[in-house]
């Protein structure tokens, strides 16, 4: 199997120095055409190297499938750098749905890598990511943890920040957000990591960091370092929970709720029992929350994926959380303001308009002059690619099996270009691919 990103790396090369000279330190705004998503994801791979070195960038896509992909991607041409994905809207708000508990926890994790200067990362979101406000630098800092072998961090201070920051405690930690305590031994799975990590004391000094897996335990490998973020964005301490049950009656009092619906809110919040949906109550202890948008500096590079269609997913979505408020307060069911939780795809849109450095990729050439995001997105230059697209093989390998089998189109596609004379690489990202 070829090396990652052996396939690709004439492409990227061919049109480096082409890029680098568009890359204005000062930032400006670059249309990147004819680029399939894995192409894509190499060429950011390979400027991650180059000039986004030391730098945080901001990958949007149009649907949480394409994040997803692409996160994956780029995690295969990029495997020493630091991909967070940032999740998309989950679930409807005050409706007691219970969502993926990794939610809150990587939407936390994301905004933390966004946050750290001097490290080469990217973070990669769907549209309707962008829509959910957050806690702000200052709070996200305050309740983060970075902990380094040989320091004396506290056994206890240890296990109270993440009894603190919504950890569960459990005999064998299995998923994320667990942690148990065995010992002088705190074994925790960190919000957003793909491994639990094994953390050794001695008294109140730690000795070691490392990741383990989950089914036999045994270690994986030993980390220099180990940042920690809360695994959702309410505090979960009682004093914290009896803080907010006393604000949200206060609410419910000045906005003629009814009691029956209410009460029970305030009573389970204050036992502790008000899980599902604590973090859509988040606002009650912090309640200036400011777009993931506003964690970017003119540092901070962001790429928008299919940009006419990422606009239109962006509305589409905010369209869904209007109309949802609509119906909370038609129903009168307790919740709180949506420009609480939520901010409006006009507002995003114009900070992904304001001066800095933006590149827009799309597979196909937008009509001469067009503006990639709408009004005000005028490009200061456009590189296109020569690379072909998949779509085709995709549709023929959809075909019912009997029809063209499994390799059929892909053998064909192959044939086809090295006929044409050219160089064809095979890569696989996964087991699963082989």
């Amino acid at each position: 199997m070829a090396a990652p990103g052996q396939g690709f790396k004439g492409l990227a090369e061919s049109y480096y120095e082409g890029m680098v000279g568009a890359l204005a330190p000062e930032g400006g705004k670059i249309g990147l055409y004819g680029l399939n998503p894995p192409a894509l994801a190499r060429l950011v791979a390979h400027l991650m190297s180059g000039p986004f070195s030391g730098r945080s960038v901001l990958i949007l896509a149009p649907t949480a499938l394409e994040a997803e992909d692409l996160a994956g991607d780029l995690s295969f041409f990029w495997p020493e750098g630091l991909v967070a994905p940032m999740p998309g809207l989950e679930g409807k708000p005050f409706m007691g749905q219970v969502v993926s508990p990794e939610a809150g926890a990587d939407r936390l994790r994301a905004l933390e890598t966004l946050a750290q200067k001097g490290q080469s990362s990217a973070v990669v979101a769907p549209a309707s990511a962008l829509l959910r406000l957050v806690p702000d630098r200052t709070e996200l800092g305050q309740r983060t943890l970075t902990v380094t072998p040989g320091d004396e961090v506290g056994f206890d201070r240890l296990k109270d920040y993440l009894a603190k920051g919504g950890y569960n405690p459990v005999g064998q930690v299995e998923t994320v957000a667990d942690y148990s305590v065995k010992g002088g031994i705190v074994d925790v799975f960190p919000a957003g990591a793909d491994l639990p990590v094994r953390l050794d004391f001695f008294g109140d000094v730690l000795e070691s960091i490392r990741t383990f897996g989950v089914e036999d335990q045994r270690s994986v490998g030993k980390l220099e370092t180990l940042t920690l973020v809360p695994a959702g964005e309410a505090p979960r301490d009682a004093a914290s929970l009896e803080k907010g049950a006393e604000r949200l009656a206060i609410l419910a009092e000045k906005n003629g709720w009814l009691w029956l619906l209410w009460e029970p809110l305030v009573r389970r919040l204050k036992e502790g029992l008000l899980s599902a949906d604590l973090d859509d109550w988040s606002p009650l202890w912090s309640p200036e929350k400011v777009m993931a948008l506003d964690y970017l500096g003119p540092e901070n590079p962001v790429i928008v994926i299919e940009p006419a269609r990422f606009r239109g997913a962006l509305e589409a979505a905010y369209l869904n959380v209007y109309n949802h408020f609509s119906r909370l307060a038609y129903e009168e069911r307790p919740h709180l303001p949506m420009p609480a939780l939520y901010a409006t795809h006009q507002n995003l849109l114009d900070k992904l308009l304001a001066p800095g450095l933006s590149l827009y990729a799309s597979v196909e050439t937008p009509i001469k002059g067009a503006s990639p995001l709408g009004e005000g997105t005028a490009l200061d230059a456009e590189i296109a690619f020569a690379c072909e697209t998949n779509a085709d093989l995709k549709a023929l390998a959809s075909l019912p099996r009997r029809e063209t089998g499994l390799l059929g189109p892909l053998a064909a596609r192959v044939k086809s270009l090295l006929g044409r004379g050219l160089n064809v690489s095979l890569i696989l990202r996964g087991q699963e691919q082989l």
